[in-house]
């Protein structure tokens, strides 16, 4: 991420309008980028969707949501290909990626 956006990135706890913080995987130094990683794949050992790690993934969304200040960006990183075809294939209209 630091040579796309030309700028380092760190992990940090960002305020949130309930007053909490939440520690975000990285966000850039300027705050105008946030991001969290999911490192998981989207299907189970025993080859059925990942519905606990999907639920993750939303969770993520609603810390997004629940920022104080508002980046200009807000990127959700996946590691795992899987992951990525499992939520372009179940997304339904419920969650913009």
């Amino acid at each position: 991420m630091p040579k796309r956006y030309g700028q380092p990135f760190r992990q940090k706890n960002l305020d949130l309008r309930s007053k909490g913080q939440f520690k975000f995987d990285a966000v850039s130094d300027d705050g105008e980028i946030v991001a969290v990683t999911s490192t998981s794949g989207g299907m189970t050992a025993g080859g059925k969707m990942a519905t606990a790690k999907l639920q993750k993934i939303r969770s993520d969304v609603y810390w997004f949501l629940m920022l104080e200040q508002q980046g200009e960006k807000k990127l959700l990183v996946f590691t795992d290909d899987s992951m990525i075809d499992l939520i372009k294939e179940k997304k339904k209209g419920r969650l913009s990626v």
